[in-house]
């Protein structure tokens, strides 16, 4: 058995969705702490045509299997059964990543499996191989379970809940991106010892970024931008556009001075009535998906960079934020004063934090008005030390 861990999950390049970063920046920074990844994913195909990284190519340590999108593949006219997306639309790579996880464990004999969300199809599957192989299992779960957070399908998710008990159960160490989610399975899980719960934050790969681009504005405009889907109640934009709304009736911003952008929102058009109602469809604009590198360089180019993160997700931080971080740029965020993401914001300089209506007017009009430099270390968000950090629970679990 040497130091080398097999990874299993859905979400992997040339997938461009929110949660491939993280695994993916795992796989590849380990190495530097000792520890190879053979990574256990779904074939290509499965994924969007427009979610895919085209400059990608898989590496040897790369294994794939297929899998059936049932959304995607198994639907009639949008329509399909509910129990053929539990606990997620990839339920099907069950089938095939199980031996193809149980082979690879023969032949590589990795020292740890190590699963990871959003989809809980991964953690079923990599229990499974971990149960029938004896392989030490650690659980990425990034955040929350939706039922322990949304009231709203807590009857619905029986069946995740059922299946998160029993993974919480057999595995060695459950990870989460904050410690207020860590925090909360404590409590859910009490007859679990302390210690298998633990937080590894998201990060920021300063690679990505290019510092040597001349960042020039094409307007005066004050432009805020945010980077990402938003949808209610998790990201509900309607509190920022009712702040526009009276900050414009007031003639204190205008079409001339301000520009709300929203890039690959996706949704634009769900709120057109609300922000035609608002009289603010000159001054917010929804712009389409980019890829990754030209996204970086449009923070830099922006004056303030913009997260909505409602009350429901208290216990959740955006990933992009340590994106933001490593621009300098002053950041506005609409999000409750007590929550995750207002904590770890309150900790840097050039960060704005507002709820109520009347908090965002003001802060919005303190954002445009504040000059000053912003200089932050974003170093110390690298991804490359969340790899140190999972490497040594992989150590500590494994004995090498």
């Amino acid at each position: 058995m040497d130091k080398s861990v097999l990874f299993v999950a859905i979400d992997y390049p040339p997938c461009r969705s929110p949660g491939t970063e993280r695994i993916y920046k795992f796989s590849m920074n380990l190495p530097e702490f000792g520890w190879l990844a053979k990574v256990l994913t779904v074939n290509v195909s499965t994924h969007n045509l427009d979610a895919l990284d085209d400059g990608y190519q898989d590496e040897g340590n790369v294994h794939r299997s297929f899998c059936l999108d049932t959304v995607k593949y198994l639907s009639y006219k949008g329509k399909y059964f509910s129990f053929c997306t539990i606990p997620d639309r990839y339920v099907s790579w069950v089938f095939t990543a199980f031996f193809k996880g149980v082979w690879l464990i023969k032949k590589h004999q990795p020292a740890i499996i190590f699963s990871s969300s959003p989809s809980l199809t991964s953690h079923v599957v990599a229990g499974l191989i971990a149960k029938i192989t004896a392989t030490p299992w650690v659980v990425d779960f990034r955040d929350p379970l939706q039922c322990h957070y949304d009231e709203s399908v807590y009857q619905s998710f029986k069946l995740h809940r059922w299946i998160e008990k029993r993974v919480i159960a057999y595995c060695s160490k459950a990870i989460f991106t904050t410690n207020t989610a860590e925090k909360m399975y404590r409590r859910l899980y009490p007859d679990e010892l302390a210690t298998k719960f633990e937080t590894i934050e998201n990060g920021v790969d300063l690679s990505n970024f290019d510092f040597s681009l001349k960042q020039e504005k094409n307007s005066n405009r004050f432009v805020m931008l945010h980077t990402g889907t938003i949808y209610s109640p998790f990201r509900d934009p309607s509190e920022l556009f009712s702040a526009l709304a009276l900050l414009k009736k007031k003639n204190l911003i205008n079409n001339t001075n301000f520009l709300l952008r929203f890039r690959g929102a996706k949704c634009g058009t769900s709120y057109e009535k609300m922000i035609i109602e608002n009289n603010i469809a000159d001054i917010v604009e929804f712009k389409p998906v980019i890829d990754h590198k030209s996204c970086l360089f449009e923070m830099q180019t922006a004056d303030a960079l913009l997260v909505i993160q409602g009350k429901i997700c208290f216990s959740q931080m955006p990933s992009k934020i340590y994106e933001y971080f490593a621009t300098n740029k002053r950041i506005f965020a609409v999000t409750p004063n007590d929550s995750e993401t207002a904590r770890v914001l309150a900790q840097e300089p050039g960060c704005y934090v507002a709820e109520s209506k009347d908090d965002v007017c003001e802060k919005i009009l303190s954002l445009i008005d504040d000059k000053q430099n912003i200089s932050r270390v974003a170093e110390k968000y690298e991804r490359k030390h969340r790899a140190g950090e999972l490497s040594k629970i992989f150590e500590n679990i494994s004995g090498l």
